[in-house]
């Protein structure tokens, strides 16, 4: 039997911006009632799945676990390294460091650092019973 393996990417959020944006230029374009909704739901739906940043998508992870988040670092674009204080005020790290010559987009290159670094976070916290 394969073992399944899952792919963790960044949180999407439902945003409001797009359609206040939208919205308030049909409005001052002129457009009536209808045109303003017309305009507005677009702009919801262009903004309507934007990808959290990694620093807000790990922090939300790491505070679903009581812990919390201290620093993200990324000192290159195809690494990332998390320090965070467990409950017990210990200070730990989680690590991820990506292939460079992989065909990356900014989008896929952050979503294959959160994956990694989720399952870091995940390993550490098995080795801890917690």
């Amino acid at each position: 039997m394969r073992a399944s393996y899952t792919h963790c990417v960044r949180p999407r959020e439902k945003g409001v911006g797009g359609t206040i944006l939208g919205a308030a230029a049909a409005g001052l374009a002129g457009a009536g009632p209808v045109g303003v909704l017309a305009v507005g739901a677009l702009g919801r739906a262009l903004t309507q799945e934007a990808p959290l940043s990694l620093e807000e998508a790990v922090r939300r992870v790491l505070e679903e676990s009581h812990v919390q988040l201290v620093t993200v670092r990324r000192p290159t674009r195809f690494s990332a390294d998390v320090l965070f204080r467990d409950k017990d005020g210990s200070f730990w790290t989680v690590d991820s460091k990506l292939d460079p010559l992989g065909q990356w987009t900014a989008d896929s290159r952050d979503d294959a650092l959160y994956d990694a670094l989720i399952k870091e976070f995940g390993n550490w916290k098995a080795e801890r019973g917690r």
